[in-house]
This record gives structure tokens, C-alpha cells and sequence, in this order.
């Protein structure tokens, strides 16, 4: 059986979610490693855990990362793209519906807004989202002045500012990508945390102590997202 028709295989086995793994090169012919999509929301994306990547390359050259859509969405996500260039690797995408391949071969170009170091003030969850809508939209953000604070409620600077910066709100069942969500991280009232909605269930944000990424936007936050807005330039 070829690499193709494993996929194949594999993909209608994990039927309603997707499916993920490896394709593999072991001395002269390719060969397919099937992984378990640890991914919460297995139905619209997927994860491959460390250990089964470390398992992979144990046994040949990994080539390329391949997985299924389930839903009507035969192109690559953003996030599956960013990832692909991310890892300087290839992905290839099983649309089960129509029954065809998709191939993203990264172009070596990197997105200047992933993988920044967090500093509060300097380069933070702030910084990103005034960094995305001014190289994305053309829309320009003041830049507050913040400290440690910002985090823990000191200044509540996103509730008390989003308006006169263009933004309105929306209701959270209508965010569409280049939307903005302001979050609490702690349960609490003020806002803590912004974030860019990306679209397929996909954030872009900045979290404290970590890098800058793209990633699921998962049950908890949805649970601690207190208000969504959206820009007057993308009305």
C-alpha cells in the first residue's frame, strides 16, 4: 500500500476528527507513521505530542507532517501554514469530502510577529496586537504606558480604551479573523490579556512568560473572554 492510500486509510479510521502523523523516509522508501491527534478540539484540529515526534525520527528522516480536514475547508489554515514554515517542513492535507491531497511547501519566509520573547511594556500581548493591525490593516494603536500592574489589574487599560481606539463590540458568536478578544486570565472582571482572533478556532496572542504564537483558542479562554471587538477599518 503507498503513502497516499495509508493516509487514506487512516483519516477515514479517525472519521470525525482528523487524523496526523509523519511521513517518514527509511533508507530508500517512504513509509507513514500514524500519531494520536491530542489536539482538544480533534474535530477541527490537530497536535502531535513531543514524544511521538521523538518516535518518528527514531525510526527514519521525517519528510513531511500530514493530517485530515473533516469539514468543508479544503485549504490549509493559517495556523497550518504558519507551523509549516515554522518547522521548515512540508504538510500535506487530506480533504475526506472531496476526497483529494494539498501539499503547503513553506516558502522560507517567516512571520515577524511569532516567537517574540515577552516583556511587559516592551513586548508584550499589547505590542502584538498593535503590531498585527499596523503591518495587516494600516491601523495604528497608542502604544500606554504599562508596568508590571498590567497583568494583575493595575490599570484596566484595554476596557477603558478600546472605543476611542475605532474598536465596537461584537457578540463572541460573530468574531470572523482580525477580530480582537480581550480576556481575563485569572477569572476575574478587569481585562488582562488581548488576543487577535485568526479564524478556525485559531488565536494570535502574546501570553506572559512565553513567545508570541498562534494556537487553538481553547475552552478556557473562551470561558475567560470578556468581550470581542472589532475594528471600524474591517466593519
Amino acid at each position: 500500500m503507498n503513502v497516499k492510500n495509508k493516509i487514506i486509510k487512516h483519516a477515514k479510521r479517525e472519521v470525525p476528527n482528523e487524523c496526523c502523523g509523519f511521513i517518514i523516509q527509511k533508507e530508500k522508501e517512504l513509509d507513514v507513521f500514524e500519531c494520536i491527534n491530542s489536539s482538544v478540539s480533534k474535530n477541527e484540529h490537530f497536535k502531535i505530542s513531543p514524544k511521538q515526534y521523538l518516535e518518528a525520527t527514531a525510526l527514519g528522516t521525517i519528510t513531511s507532517v500530514y493530517h485530515s480536514h473533516v469539514n468543508d475547508n479544503i485549504e490549509f489554515s493559517h495556523f497550518d501554514k504558519t507551523q509549516s514554515e515554522a518547522q521548515n517542513i512540508r504538510y500535506l492535507m487530506y480533504h475526506i469530502g472531496s476526497n483529494s491531497f494539498v501539499e503547503y511547501v513553506p516558502t522560507g519566509k517567516k512571520d515577524d510577529l511569532l516567537g517574540r520573547s515577552h516583556i511587559v511594556g516592551v513586548s508584550d500581548c499589547l505590542t502584538l496586537v498593535r503590531d498585527y493591525y499596523r503591518t495587516r490593516h494600516g491601523v495604528n494603536i497608542k502604544d500606554y504606558e504599562r508596568n508590571e500592574s498590567f497583568d494583575y489589574g493595575g490599570e484596566d487599560l484595554f476596557r477603558e480604551n478600546y472605543e476611542s481606539e475605532g474598536f465596537f463590540e461584537i457578540e463572541k458568536s460573530e468574531l470572523r479573523e482580525g477580530d480582537a478578544i480581550l480576556i481575563n486570565k485569572f477569572g476575574e472582571s478587569f481585562l488582562s490579556h488581548s488576543a487577535v482572533y485568526m479564524g478556525n478556532d485559531t488565536i494570535l496572542h502574546h501570553p506572559a512568560g512565553g513567545f508570541s504564537c498562534i494556537e487553538e483558542y481553547s475552552r478556557a479562554l473562551k470561558e475567560r473572554t470578556l468581550l470581542a471587538v472589532r475594528h471600524n477599518f474591517l466593519r
